[in-house]
């Protein structure tokens, strides 16, 4: 295997793993934009936990329809939960 092979290996890891991770919360579409309960579900949390994380604006989120109700991107709180827990070690 070439050094070049073994780079792209490792490039395809943390996406590899990602998708390990979705798959296993039944999650089959990063696209996909889950409501608070449903964030909270899959963070094992409440969703009053869900809203406290909402007041940090690193989380991405879409407010939908005229209700103003508020959406997560999958793939951007996957990525909040990788970026904050890396701070804590």
């Amino acid at each position: 295997m070439t050094k070049q092979q073994l780079q792209r290996l490792k490039n395809l890891a943390p996406l590899v793993q990602e998708y390990i991770v979705l798959l296993q919360l039944g999650i089959s579409d990063k696209g996909l934009l889950l409501s608070i309960p449903e964030a909270a579900r899959i963070l094992g949390t409440d969703r009053s936990t869900v809203e406290l994380l909402l007041n940090n604006p690193d989380l991405p989120r879409m407010v939908v329809g005229r209700s103003k109700q508020v959406r997560i991107p999958v793939n951007g709180l996957l990525a909040f939960v990788n970026k904050t827990s890396k701070a804590w070690f």
